[in-house]
């Protein structure tokens, strides 16, 4: 089992509506040193022209769906080069976002945890936030997290938990090694 000082990265990830903000920010509180780096905050930087990933016309979504994961990348490779263990909070449920994240995230050991309700949590979770409602519109995300990123790193069904104790389920298995990708 490794110590909690150890810096480290976690990806902590799942379909918009799974919880991964709430499970991020209790992980968070879990180390001594840390930090959440929210990438939808950082996208949301972009005040006119912002174009939401899946959105139109589909280049520009791309382009600055990586261009966020670049500058999430960047802060967190920053926080990390100073100590603190960062856990990213982000929507990276295809091989080929986890693949940017790997190019871009500079540290080791580095943790994927995959948030993985069934759908019908994934909506009722989404149904019940106070802020914003978008599961529905990315529930075509679920399948392709179901055929890509089932196997890679730490896959967590958390419908019998809230988000504290999914953060605990998190910590104590990021401690023992588990969800390793680097």
């Amino acid at each position: 089992m490794e110590d909690a000082e150890t810096p480290r990265l976690i990806i902590v990830t799942g379909v918009p509506g799974s919880g991964n903000t709430s499970v991020a920010r209790a992980l968070a509180g879990m180390f001594p040193r840390s930090a959440h780096v929210e990438a939808d905050a950082l996208h949301a930087t972009i005040r006119e022209g912002r174009v939401d990933p899946g959105g139109a016309p589909a280049e520009e979504a791309e382009r600055q769906l990586s261009l966020q994961t670049r500058m999430t990348a960047a802060v967190a490779n920053e926080l990390f080069g100073e100590g603190f263990t960062v856990i990213v909070d982000d929507v990276v449920v295809t091989g080929g976002r986890l693949d940017d994240y790997l190019g871009a995230l500079g540290g080791s050991p580095l943790h994927y945890v995959l948030l993985a309700p069934p759908r019908e949590v994934v909506l009722e979770r989404d149904r019940r936030r106070p802020d914003k409602q978008v599961a529905e519109r990315y529930l075509w995300l679920y399948d392709l997290m179901e055929r890509e990123c089932l196997e890679v790193g730490l896959t967590l069904d958390t419908s019998p938990w809230d988000a504290t104790e999914t953060a605990t389920a998190i910590h104590a298995a990021v401690l023992d090694g588990r969800g390793q990708v680097r």
